[in-house]
């Protein structure tokens, strides 16, 4: 049935587990997947807010997205109509990876929800994937998706929340933030609208004010430019051998020395270093000084 539905899976063990999800308290041990987890080895940002979405909340989300584009980024979110549809297409359109985690099975079946079967599908072409610790045939359960939104933020280095009500489901994806450790950022709103009380609340309590692009670059140390395109750079990790897909899943925008990675690979320095230099030679990483790498 799995093979049936293209769905295959990740246990805590295997290499290809999204290393920031390994961290957080209790993190699933099989997380089911359709279409490329490579997108989840790079930083990641997670995108949410409320359903109920107004043209504030919208043209936020594609600004502040389309800003992002060029940047080595993963957008995540839940595949909910509103805030996480415009997120899932704002990063299509500019050629972000995205990918979405349900509170569901990723089955034909149970995918919810079922207006955004054809997003799901768009987003799997775009070397993207759909990630869910519940077994295909699980309905949409209540508690299934304040559950899955743990997850949202584990994978995600930031959680960005665009509009959220006094009392949104949204809010919930950032509390497992701060508990987790990640950047909490929330756009500012009008003190007047419903859609904006639960991100202003955000702010006055300490959440990072996002006002543009720029200040999420920041937050997630990233640069934006007009390198290859996303969807190239994660076929191109695709492609890479078994020891440089270790490599890159510890690189990140930070330099890292070459002692410090080959204790964390448990490799010989020698042949580390050797592997680096062909992998900087092929623009997949760049050395910042003696011995020291990051992503490129």
């Amino acid at each position: 049935f799995l093979a049936q539905q293209k769905i295959s899976w990740l246990t805590l063990d295997d290499d290809d587990y999204p290393p920031l999800l390994k961290q957080i308290s209790q993190p699933p041990l099989l997380l089911y997947y359709r279409g490329s987890p490579a997108c989840l080895q790079q930083t990641c940002l997670a995108v949410v807010g409320s359903r109920n979405v107004d043209d504030y909340g919208r043209h936020v989300t594609e600004k502040l997205l389309g800003g992002l584009s060029g940047a080595f980024v993963t957008i995540i979110s839940g595949l909910a109509l509103g805030i996480d549809t415009l997120a899932h297409r704002a990063a299509l359109q500019n050629k972000l990876a995205t990918a979405a985690v349900l509170g569901t099975g990723l089955d034909e079946y149970t995918l919810y929800p079922a207006d955004n079967r054809r997003l799901a599908d768009e987003i799997i072409s775009a070397n993207g994937c759909l990630l869910s610790e519940f077994a295909p045939l699980t309905p949409g359960f209540k508690n299934n998706f304040p559950q899955r939104n743990r997850l949202i933020s584990g994978l995600s280095t930031g959680v960005l929340i665009v509009e959220a009500a006094e009392k949104s489901g949204s809010l919930i994806t950032a509390r497992h933030g701060l508990e987790q450790n990640r950047e909490v950022m929330a756009v500012p709103g009008n003190i007047f609208s419903p859609l904006s009380a639960g991100t202003n609340n955000l702010i006055a309590t300490g959440a990072r004010p996002i006002l543009s692009a720029s200040d999420l670059l920041e937050a997630l140390n990233l640069q934006a430019d007009n390198g290859p395109s996303q969807a190239q750079h994660l076929v191109d990790l695709q492609n890479l051998s078994e020891v440089e897909q270790k490599i890159m899943a510890k690189l990140g925008s930070e330099p890292i020395a070459i002692d410090q990675l080959a204790q964390m690979l448990q490799f010989d320095i020698s042949e580390i270093n050797s592997i680096l230099t062909m992998m900087e030679i092929n623009g997949l990483v760049k050395s910042t000084g003696p011995s020291l790498y990051r992503r490129a």
